[in-house]
């Protein structure tokens, strides 16, 4: 039997084709409700955003997993911030432009007028991805589709998973990282938390309505981006902490599906499904296909943050509304952008690391001795 910790130290993984798989099932779950205005049922029990929501689980799990071995092998706090800045803003910024432009295409507005909601669109989110501001819409966008005025619903979840490595940087000021109990602490009280909702969920049969409002209001954020989403982050971050004792087996993974099989659907069951199974997928060494994983990029950002508004584009020229033609077809055309966006934005970012400091100092320099000069006019 393997245990995690003798896998996740190197390259000899399946993580890169796991994160494009789930990308991919993104566009495929979201290429229901932007054709046909819906989300139908594959089989009882079963919808097609189920897609999304194992895609998105799994990107916690990850996120969990790998940014927490960020933290603990940074040289510092900084290099750990400068190194989460610089892979999610780059794309995150050209998105937005991409929305902005697609927009362009097909909204009824007065163009003067366009261009300033363009604005307030950028601005609110940018402070929208840090703060989880309501961001406004781009000004008559989509009205006529079977979704209309949504220009990019995939980027939801970023504010959570910026909270999430919040979370890390946290909990490694405090020292958790180094002090066990601390971090039983916590896992103490996010599992007593969990169980007062499951108990209120239960008693009352609301299905969370009550919860989502309160989110959905003053936190910006569905109750299950807050909690169910999280909690595939915190399995991740517990399962490299506690690598040693994580084994890599089939026999778990089976007997974990069992149980998610066999048991009334909750999202606690799920995630916990979810999440083992990425970390067997990703890590078990007769499962890795190692020629593909080590000359495959990272395109998996790029397909998850330009396939909406690349799919809303394509049903409003287009009149698309045929839930596979837009798969296929939106997926070709996002994967296009997202091979322009890792080899001439994200993957030069990324070259910035260790670096930023260096040019903020040179950049409060230049700005002294402007001012030092005007002085002296």
């Amino acid at each position: 039997m393997y245990i995690l910790s003798d896998l996740e130290d190197g390259k000899i993984n399946n993580l890169t084709i796991i994160r494009l798989l789930a990308a991919i099932s993104v566009v495929f779950a979201h290429s229901f409700p932007l054709s046909l205005g819906y989300i139908p049922e594959l089989f009882p029990g079963f919808s097609t955003g189920w897609f999304g929501d194992i895609a998105v689980c799994a990107f916690f799990t990850l996120s969990g997993l790998l940014i927490t071995k960020s933290y603990i092998n940074s040289k510092s706090r900084y290099l750990f911030l400068e190194a989460r800045l610089l892979r999610i803003f780059p794309g995150y910024v050209l998105t937005l432009l991409y929305c902005i432009f697609l927009g362009l295409l097909v909204t009824s507005a007065d163009f003067y007028f366009y261009l300033i909601s363009a604005f307030k669109f950028f601005y609110n989110h940018i402070v929208y991805l840090f703060f989880m501001k309501a961001a406004s819409p781009l000004l008559e966008v989509y009205v006529h589709n079977p979704l209309p005025c949504a220009s990019n619903g995939s980027l939801w979840s970023l504010p959570p998973e910026i909270r999430m490595y919040a979370l890390v940087f946290l909990l490694g000021i405090v020292g958790a990282f180094k002090n066990k109990k601390i971090l039983n602490l916590f896992l103490v009280g996010f599992i007593f938390m969990l169980c007062i909702i499951y108990l209120v969920d239960g008693y009352f049969s609301y299905k969370y309505i009550l919860l989502d409002r309160f989110c959905a209001f003053f936190l910006r954020v569905p109750f299950f981006g807050l909690i169910k989403f999280p909690l595939a982050f915190i399995l991740g971050m517990y399962a490299f902490l506690y690598r040693r004792y994580v084994p890599i087996s089939p026999l778990v993974f089976l007997g974990i599906a069992t149980v998610f099989f066999l048991l009334p659907h909750t999202f606690y069951t799920e995630v916990i499904f979810i999440s083992y199974g990425v970390l067997f997928f990703g890590f078990h060494p007769k499962l890795v296909i190692k020629k593909l994983n080590t000359i495959l990029p990272d395109y998996s950002y790029g397909i998850y943050i330009f396939s909406f508004p690349t799919q809303q584009t394509l049903v409003s020229l287009l009149k698309i509304y045929t839930p596979y033609y837009l798969f296929f077809l939106s997926l070709f055309l996002t994967f296009l952008v997202s091979v322009f966006s890792w080899h001439f934005i994200e993957k030069p970012s990324l070259t910035l690391k260790g670096k930023t400091k260096n040019y903020l100092l040179l950049f409060k320099e230049k700005i002294y001795n402007i001012s030092r000069n005007w002085n002296k006019v």
